[in-house]
């Protein structure tokens, strides 16, 4: 393992062609096997999904910084590489049981048999429950304009955050790209299991129930996504830029 990360320090083009394919690679494989899992029936809950997905921000978190000696942050080569492997194994699970559960959400929640049978009903609304229904869409209505107020704030500072960037090193620049586009996919894919929850809601008639969720959903997931690649560009490069400053302040 030495050996490659000499190699790939003497020659940082390949070795970044080499990551970046690997990078590729992974992610088709990951969703491959999520196909594999669902066609072969081999349905799996949620919280295997959500496991990996912590690990692996997890680990992002807790990347050590180059020139850190010592606290939370510390380098070794040990850290990295076991961080490493964790990142890499972790987004490609989340990635295998994302594709997996999203496809098995996606199916009818019921197969009723053919029939001639015919169930008519006549529901009438009591003036109490359109009161709570007015109460629920105002509520509602509340919660989306706060969520869209804390996005646009969020928006402004990762501009700021990009002009800040600007005259970065390319190597940095590359390890950021990368990173913020396995953030973008890990957030597509859960914005997918959003959309199919709220899907299957609405379909077993929660209406109410399925916009609630598509819209906090959806709005959570882009706040998270903003803030996880604001810390990335604050983080990446970070121990390159201050080599002598004290880690314990």
């Amino acid at each position: 393992m030495k050996k490659l990360s000499f190699w790939a320090k003497a020659n940082p083009k390949q070795s970044r062609v080499m990551i970046a394919l690997a990078h590729v690679f992974t992610g088709v494989n990951a969703l491959v096997l999520g196909g594999l899992f669902y066609f072969g029936d081999f349905d799996v809950s949620r919280w295997p999904l959500l496991i990996f997905a912590n690990i692996f921000f997890l680990s992002f978190f807790l990347y050590p910084l180059k020139e850190q000696a010592s606290g939370l942050f510390r380098n070794s080569y040990l850290k990295r590489k076991t961080l490493d492997f964790l990142l890499v194994f972790s987004a490609g699970m989340t990635l295998a049981f994302g594709v997996n559960h999203f496809l098995s959400v996606s199916e009818p929640l019921l197969q009723l048999p053919e029939g001639k049978a015919k169930l008519i009903v006549h529901k009438t609304i009591p003036e109490k429950e359109l009161k709570s229904d007015f109460s629920v869409k105002k509520e509602l209505r509340q919660k989306s304009r706060q969520l869209r107020q804390n996005i646009k704030a969020e928006i402004k500072e990762l501009k700021r955050e990009f002009k800040k960037q600007h005259n970065e090193d390319g190597r940095d620049n590359l390890i950021k790209a990368l990173l913020i586009i396995l953030t973008i996919t890990v957030a597509v894919t859960l914005g997918f299991l959003v959309a199919a929850l709220s899907c299957n809601l609405s379909c077993s008639g929660y209406e109410g129930l399925a916009v609630v969720t598509l819209i906090l959903g959806w709005g959570g997931i882009v706040w998270l996504g903003i803030i996880a690649i604001k810390n990335i560009l604050r983080k990446v490069g970070q121990g390159r830029k201050n080599p002598s400053a004290d880690p314990l302040g």
